[in-house]
């Protein structure tokens, strides 16, 4: 539902590059993971195809061989749709 609202409002698409930038660049402590996968979710609802930067993100988490987070990477490719 508040993803749902978020979807809705103005400024979500204003967002977005700076959301891709939080999931491309993880910084932080503990459980920086779960971050990045509502990131990415994020992403996926907000996000249009034409979003370069979050399109890019994405791809290379899914392509990304070293990560080793396979439901940041499920999450990814959810979020690409």
């Amino acid at each position: 539902e508040a993803l749902a609202a978020v979807q809705k409002s103005p400024a979500a698409a204003g967002a977005v590059p700076a959301v891709a930038d939080v999931v491309k660049n993880p910084r932080g402590r503990g459980m920086v993971n779960i971050l990045r996968r509502d990131a990415v979710a994020y992403l996926g609802a907000v996000a249009k195809a034409s979003d370069a930067s979050a399109v890019s993100v994405l791809k290379n988490i899914v392509d990304d061989e070293k990560l080793n987070d396979n439901n940041l990477k499920n999450a990814a490719k959810r979020a690409l749709g």
